[in-house]
């Protein structure tokens, strides 16, 4: 049993936990490629020029939105 929780700030999680957390949750709904660009994306929210490059990315690859 862990005292706290993974990912609070007493037992922060690492960038690649992080990282993996996301592809777990998202890949039912996004390929591998997608993924990437978007957590590119993500990372880079600074330069974006526009959201709309981030939000089509996470319309799933088979045209399911995520809701």
């Amino acid at each position: 049993i862990e005292e706290y929780n993974r990912g609070s700030r007493e037992n922060p999680m690492t960038g690649q936990q992080i990282e993996d957390k996301f592809r777990e949750n998202i890949g039912a709904i996004l390929s591998p490629q997608r993924q990437t660009r978007l957590l590119e994306r993500i990372n880079g929210l600074e330069s974006l020029q526009s959201t709309r490059e981030l939000m089509d990315l996470t319309v799933s690859d088979t045209g399911f939105g995520i809701d």
